[in-house]
């Protein structure tokens, strides 16, 4: 279910398509660097994503077509692992090739910013 809060005229019973789209990417991420550990044999713990995304509210509010709606999204990977930096480097690297949804993001030119936060065990 996608619903707009109730001063956009929805009941605001559900995420906005634009909150949907964000979760897209964090549920793109979660799916693939999941796969990307499992074929490196990189164990993880404790993985937490965030995304804080900015948008150009001016094509939402029918001001003027925005060609970027979202300039930047700040994505945040955390967890914990007892695995080589190199391994983690090729997570990172790996990463924004394999995720669908962070490629049509940064196609549409959408500058997504990765903090990776790894703790090892």
């Amino acid at each position: 279910m996608i619903d707009e809060p109730a001063s956009n005229g929805g009941t605001d019973l559900a995420p906005t398509p634009l909150q949907t789209l964000v979760a897209s990417l964090l549920g793109c991420t979660n799916v693939i660097l999941n796969k990307l550990a499992a074929r490196d044999d990189v164990s993880i713990h404790g993985l937490d994503l965030k995304a804080d995304a900015i948008l150009d509210r001016r094509g939402t509010t029918l001001q003027e077509e925005v060609a970027v709606p979202f300039p930047k999204i700040d994505l945040t990977i955390s967890f914990a692992t007892d695995a080589e930096p190199d391994r983690i480097q090729r997570l990172k690297a790996d990463l924004g090739r394999f995720c669908p949804v962070s490629k049509i993001l940064r196609q549409s030119g959408t500058q997504i910013e990765e903090t990776w936060q790894v703790t090892h065990r």
